[in-house]
């Protein structure tokens, strides 16, 4: 069949568009390796993973936790300590170089106290994932005592990151995560399904390893197939500010209860404090540091009751300790963040601090942890 004139015209008009957003897409993202779960940092906010005489001491989540655990059991200290959290755990606001977090801070001051420490945290961590995380950890280690911020927009999150995802196919069936409601939800749903038919499990053999190969000859072939994870967060971030600039959301904005999501993460705190309570270990509970200057992006009402909750939830357990920082950091002590919008000014940050702060909050843990022995 011959080809008309008008198809050529739309045939090039194709392969000149298709030219032209590979070279976009090659000049924007080859070569970048953006992490999109640090997008709450700034320039001035840099994440911190310490270690101490060349051992890791601070680590993310499962998929480096070998590192943290090996540290431990390699030390000879009588003791152990685990201190889960946020990214309030490894940022630090203006960060110079040589300046240390919490997390080493603290390490240090408890092993004259025989005590080995090993933290874990990600940004924006919800109780939910530190439950799955803690049923993990302490499958591998005991530890004597656990170290659990509270923060009241973290309790906004449901859904577990991959990374955490993967602990669930490693935790023992003996684990509580096994025993409870939330647990087997969490595993449901997270967890491969095991009811396939022969002939589903072959299609999906065959689906797999078509894909496998596929992508093995494009990222071989191609540069611009190795950035689509890159260039699918970029457009995901510029979505999301996109979306905030339309309803005039920052990070001064009140941000109300998700109620099912709170009960979600207030049901995975009980039982994070149950298995603990089980183990033999202590747990000191704390309201996280808040900035106190400004007011906050809560609904007063709302982040009163949840204090006052952890308060009553953690008088349940007869190994727990509740305390609270939320105003140990003076507000000299906190930072900025790049804006939520698109095109606006620095905002304030509420959630990290400088290295004196750190400081502050590695003192006042180990004056806790002290008073318990």
């Amino acid at each position: 069949m011959k080809t008309t004139t008008k198809e050529i015209k739309h045939l090039s008009s194709l392969l000149m568009g298709l030219v032209l957003s590979l070279t976009i897409l090659n000049a924007m993202f080859v070569g970048k390796n953006t992490d999109f779960e640090e997008l709450a940092l700034n320039q001035e906010t840099v994440s911190v993973y310490p270690g101490h005489d060349g051992i890791t001491i601070h680590c993310k989540g499962a998929s480096d936790s070998a590192q943290c655990i090996s540290g431990f059991k390699q030390s000879k200290l009588s003791h152990a300590a685990l201190w889960l959290g946020n990214s309030q755990l490894h940022a630090v606001n203006q960060y110079v170089t040589g300046q240390k977090t919490a997390s080493y801070i603290l390490h240090g001051k408890l092993r004259s106290s025989d005590t080995y420490l090993t933290t874990f945290s990600q940004p924006n961590s919800s109780l939910s994932e530190q439950f799955i995380l803690y049923e993990y950890l302490s499958s591998q280690a005991n530890f004597d005592y656990l170290i659990l911020p509270l923060v009241f927009d973290d309790l906004r999150e449901a859904e577990l990151r991959q990374d955490i995802i993967s602990a669930l196919s490693l935790i023992p069936q003996t684990s509580l995560l096994f025993n409870t409601k939330l647990g087997r939800a969490l595993i449901d749903r997270y967890s491969p399904a095991t009811d396939q038919t022969e002939v589903t499990q072959t299609n999906l053999l065959l689906r797999d390893k078509s894909e496998e190969a596929l992508n093995h000859w494009l990222s071989n072939n191609t540069s611009i197939w190795n950035t689509r994870s890159e260039a699918r967060g970029s457009i995901m971030t510029f979505l999301y500010r996109l979306r905030n600039t339309a309803f005039g959301i920052t990070a001064s904005t009140k941000r109300p209860m998700i109620k099912t999501r709170y009960e979600q993460n207030i049901t995975a705190l009980k039982e994070i404090l149950s298995s603990a309570e089980q183990k033999g270990t202590k747990v000191i509970m704390y309201i996280a540091p808040i900035r106190n200057d400004v007011p906050l992006p809560y609904i007063e009402s709302e982040y009163l009751t949840f204090k006052n909750q952890m308060s009553n939830i953690s008088t349940l357990y007869s190994n727990v300790l509740y305390v609270t920082f939320e105003d140990i950091i003076t507000a000299s002590l906190w930072g900025q963040k790049d804006s939520t919008v698109v095109g606006g000014k620095k905002e304030i940050d509420f959630m990290h601090f400088q290295a004196a702060g750190h400081m502050i909050l590695a003192e006042q843990l180990f004056s806790v942890i002290k008073s318990t022995h």
